[in-house]
């Protein structure tokens, strides 16, 4: 009748222990998914800033208005809307999983 409790005592302690690990440690699969969240926030601030700053500078000052910059404007507003579109679509599909 003995070892019975100091066996229950042993395997609770461990299980308490394990539960305690379990909250401190941080697992592999959580450190990829904090790397990429954090990459593609940086992606999206850049893109973002990168493309508006782009045509507001076209858009704003005369001597800018060349050929070559009206390229680059429509660039910078297709990477805009594609980026758009790109991430609507994938918090629709985030919100449905």
């Amino acid at each position: 009748m003995h070892p019975k409790p100091k066996t229950y005592i042993t395997s609770l302690f461990a299980v308490s222990i394990g539960k305690l690990l379990g909250k401190l440690l941080i697992r592999k699969m959580d450190i990829i998914t904090i790397v990429d969240i954090t990459l593609n926030a940086i992606a999206s601030v850049l893109c973002i800033l990168g493309n508006s700053l782009i045509i507001t500078c076209i858009a704003k000052f005369e001597y800018l208005k060349t050929r070559m910059n009206f390229f680059v404007l429509s660039l910078a507003v297709a990477d805009l809307g594609k980026f758009i579109i790109i991430l609507i679509l994938l918090f629709r599909w985030n919100i449905a999983m």
